[in-house]
C-alpha cells in the first residue's frame, strides 16, 4: 500500500532536517493557518532546536497568523509595481523564520520554515529550492 501525499510530505520534510543545512523546523499551513503537516525529526547535532522539535504542534499554531502577512505584502508588491511575493525572511535575535506562499487555484497555502541559530539562510534557501517542486505537488495532494 502506497504511502498517502500526507505520509510523504512529512517524511520529505524529516529527511530535509536530518541534512546539513540549518533548518530544524517545517510546517505547511493552509490559507485559515491550520498545520496541514509539519516535520517530526530533530536533529540531535543540534541542541538550540530542542524546543522546536518537543514543541512542534504549538510552534505549528503559532504560525497561524501568517496568511494575513501575505496578503499585505500581495498588496505592496502589486501597488507598488514590484511583483509578487517569493518568500519572506524574518532575521529573529535567535533563529531565522523563513516563508514562502504557495498559490493553488486561488487559495493560498504557507510554507514556513525554522532555523533554532540565526545563520544560514543561504543554507535554508538552497535546501527548500532544491525540493519546493515536490514539496508544492505533495501539498497539492492534501
Amino acid at each position: 500500500m502506497a504511502d498517502s501525499p500526507r505520509k510523504k510530505l512529512e517524511a520529505l520534510f524529516n529527511q530535509i532536517i536530518l541534512n546539513d543545512n540549518e533548518i530544524d523546523f517545517i510546517t505547511s499551513l493552509a490559507q485559515d493557518g491550520e498545520a496541514l503537516v509539519s516535520s517530526t525529526a530533530c536533529d540531535q547535532k543540534r541542541p538550540d532546536a530542542k524546543y522546536l522539535c518537543e514543541n512542534a504542534e504549538n510552534v505549528a499554531a503559532s504560525l497561524s497568523g501568517l496568511s494575513e502577512l501575505q496578503k499585505v505584502l500581495k498588496r505592496f508588491g502589486k501597488g507598488s509595481r514590484r511583483g509578487e511575493l517569493e518568500y519572506a525572511v524574518f532575521q529573529l535575535d535567535n533563529g531565522i523564520l523563513l516563508t514562502y506562499f504557495l498559490d493553488f487555484e486561488g487559495k493560498t497555502d504557507t510554507l514556513a520554515v525554522v532555523s533554532a541559530t540565526k545563520n544560514g539562510l543561504g543554507l535554508m534557501r538552497r535546501a527548500i529550492d532544491k525540493e519546493i517542486v515536490n514539496i508544492e505537488n505533495l501539498i497539492k495532494q492534501l
